[in-house]
């Protein structure tokens, strides 16, 4: 069936216009085409019942015109819906360098996580190795005081005995 046919019959059902448009797209035809023709029925159903030439003209006038602003709507449609898609493209790419510094973020804190624990692995073998020369330390400690006073007292006397061999020269 062709649109004009389709269009005289829905309007015969008593259909409105914004009724026609859904249903023809539905089966197919573009937006441009229904209005085209439903504004073309319309004319012819206003001829029929009173022709006027001067009539004729203003409508051949405004079908022009209506024809360009809806052709000029349909690409500021396009237009929107390409920008719009941009959009879309850049919250997308914006979404996964997001996600990218997340995970970049998510690795620096483990190796934050991994240097802190070894370093206090670190402290925690200097301080038990420091424990062990404090051990070690004291061990010999009182070793080290008992040879230090018998090298003084060995130095005392030392020098006892040169101050006596002063004297006996």
């Amino acid at each position: 069936m062709d649109i004009y046919t389709a269009v005289a019959q829905l309007k015969q059902q008593g259909k409105s216009n914004e009724e026609i448009v859904q249903i023809l797209q539905q089966q197919g035809f573009s937006y441009q085409d229904i209005i085209n023709t439903i504004t073309q029925y319309d004319l012819q159903q206003q001829n029929i019942n009173y022709y006027d030439p001067i009539n004729d003209q203003m409508q051949a006038i405004a079908e022009t015109i209506v024809g360009e602003k809806i052709s000029q709507l349909e690409y500021l449609i396009q237009q929107f819906y390409q920008i719009n898609q941009e959009y879309i493209n850049k919250i997308s790419e914006y979404g996964e360098n997001i996600e990218k510094l997340q995970n970049k973020i998510e690795k620096m804190e483990k190796e934050l996580k991994d240097f802190e624990n070894n370093v206090l692995n670190h402290v925690e073998s200097l301080n038990s190795r420091v424990k062990a020369f404090e051990g070690v330390f004291e061990k010999i400690s009182s070793t080290l005081m008992d040879s230090a006073k018998q090298l003084n007292f060995l130095m005392k006397k030392i020098k006892e005995k040169e101050g006596l061999n002063d004297l006996l020269k």
